[in-house]
């Protein structure tokens, strides 16, 4: 009886595993060998680190993930290949570098079918707030900069000596070093005044002490700060170190997992650095 009934039981093992057989749906070959379409987007200005990284990268995708791909090199405005990003079913479209950042968020608004990865290659520019839930915006973080120079900054501030400050108005200086109530301190090179004559106001009215760039200004107009007599720092000669080769390989990653998370990033402490000079 106990081998008519373990006969049995092997029966019964084998037609249900034969009947879940039955239910499980068949995937198809051409489910399986699907890959994601990707446009690859690298920016006029683009460091030769960041461009070697990339044309070592895309091939490599390729050849482990089946990936393809299509890049577009040195670009300046993305409107010239808005037709191409419209009617290529692309999954993916990345760009590498600040312009083409600024330029890409408007223009993913068009095209929510497309998951958009914008990686910026310098410090930040203008302030955003928030991406579509379709997009990827990867900078650095802000305070990356401001901890390399903020003891030295609460410094003078601690010791009373006054800094004025020149930036852009798309780079605004923190809050912690020059508080809304010391606007006066900050000169904008982009505000349509000859911002010159403006400082050297500035300076002999605060009583100035510092003088320090955030962004850069040309060479001749900072020859022409010596002139005010007033130490210079030039914060602008800061360099953001960005590791391609780590931030590429993150990219890989979610593509290959389809997890894209959405949203502003910044880059981790393994993805970029900050080179004070």
């Amino acid at each position: 009886m106990k081998g008519k009934a373990s006969v049995f039981c092997m029966m019964v093992v084998a037609l249900l595993l034969s009947g879940c057989g039955k239910n499980l749906p068949a995937i198809s070959q051409e489910e399986m060998d699907k890959k994601p379409a990707i446009l690859m987007v690298t920016g006029a200005n683009l460091s030769p680190e960041a461009q070697a990284s990339v044309q070592k990268a895309l091939p490599v995708w390729r050849q482990t993930q089946n990936i393809s791909y299509e890049w577009i090199s040195g670009a300046q405005n993305l409107q010239e290949i808005t037709g191409k990003i419209q009617t290529v079913p692309y999954d993916y479209v990345i760009t590498v570098g600040n312009g083409l950042s600024e330029q890409a968020l408007p223009l993913s608004a068009q095209m929510p079918d497309k998951k958009w990865v914008l990686l910026d290659d310098d410090f930040p520019g203008s302030v955003v707030q928030s991406v579509y839930g379709h997009v990827t915006y990867k900078r650095a973080d802000p305070a990356l900069r401001q901890n390399v120079w903020d003891d030295w900054v609460k410094q003078q501030q601690n010791l009373g000596l006054p800094i004025e400050w020149i930036t852009e108005t798309s780079k605004p200086i923190p809050s912690a070093w020059a508080p809304s109530e010391e606007a006066d301190h900050i000169v904008y090179t982009d505000g349509g005044n000859p911002w010159f004559n403006q400082l050297s106001l500035q300076t002999r009215q605060h009583g100035a002490r510092w003088i320090v760039t955030y962004t850069p200004i040309e060479g001749a107009s900072l020859q022409r700060l010596k002139s005010l007599n007033i130490p210079v720092v030039n914060m602008a000669q800061d360099k953001l170190e960005l590791n391609w080769d780590v931030i590429l390989s993150g990219i890989l990653d979610n593509i290959v997992k389809n997890s894209d998370p959405s949203g502003i990033q910044y880059y981790s402490n393994s993805e970029a650095s900050v080179t004070k000079k």
